[in-house]
């Protein structure tokens, strides 16, 4: 997508959602990408968190993709029980 919006001269900015370290690397590597949202609760979640300095992302210097989610963040923010009602 961020290929296709270059080729409109479109710029990305990724959404976080809860990605924030794979979008880190998409707007590092395109031309078109200018900027990766911040979200502070985030840095709880990662095991490796990007954390913003002086404005800029410092990619952790680690394997794969940086995704690993910490344990406590599984316990502390799965939902234990759906209802459903219609």
């Amino acid at each position: 997508m961020a290929n296709l919006a270059e080729a409109f001269g479109i710029n990305v900015y990724p959404h976080t959602n809860i990605q924030q370290p794979l979008h880190a690397q998409l707007v590092l590597s395109v031309k078109n990408g200018r900027m990766v949202e911040h979200v502070p609760w985030l840095l709880d979640v990662w095991k490796y968190p990007l954390k913003p300095e002086n404005g800029y992302f410092h990619l952790n210097n680690i394997k794969g993709a940086g995704t690993e989610i910490k344990e406590t963040a599984i316990e502390k923010y799965s939902v234990k029980k759906i209802i459903i009602i219609m």
